[in-house]
């Protein structure tokens, strides 16, 4: 008996390496669209940011893998997705921090909308066409929410254009 748990201890050092490392671009891809399918069918906020944790992870194990280097389309495309799955995440906290359906263009998030609008041009008519007078005003994050969603899913399209196995 305490020769099999010697044993299994040295083979614990040989087969446990492999295992951990290398994640794959399926496996980030396929954590991206469980999220994807979710949304599809409707989430809750908690178990969006389950399901954004676990492919987060995901992709970040394949980003920092030997493969990602190999396949550099294909990781800026699952990273850009995950990217735009991350931003809605924090609209939709912003949404829950507000207790409303509408945020305020000033203030602490007049920074936040600005970085937004900065990264996405295209969000430029969304967010402006909801803006009211000089001060700001009031942003309806669910059309925010399904802007990024949306641009998740385009993008994770595209990743399966590119290819998995290239």
């Amino acid at each position: 008996m305490k020769m099999i748990r010697i044993l299994l201890f040295i083979m614990s050092f040989v087969i446990l390496p492999s295992i951990g490392y290398g994640q794959s671009a399926k496996e980030a891809y396929l954590a991206l669209k469980k999220i994807e399918a979710k949304v599809s069918v409707g989430i809750s906020y908690k178990d969006y940011k389950a399901a954004l944790g676990d492919a987060q992870l995901a992709v970040n194990l394949f980003l920092e893998s030997s493969d990602a280097n190999k396949k550099l389309k294909l990781s800026e495309s699952l990273s850009m997705t995950m990217r735009h799955y991350l931003y809605a995440g924090i609209v939709w906290e912003h949404k829950f921090a507000a207790r409303s359906d509408y945020i305020h263009f000033r203030g602490s998030d007049k920074k936040f909308w600005e970085a937004i609008l900065k990264g996405y041009p295209d969000a430029n008519e969304i967010i402006l066409a909801d803006k009211v007078g000089e001060a700001g005003g009031l942003i309806d994050t669910r059309e925010i929410i399904s802007f990024f969603l949306k641009k998740a899913s385009r993008e994770l399209k595209n990743a399966t254009t590119i290819g998995l196995n290239d």
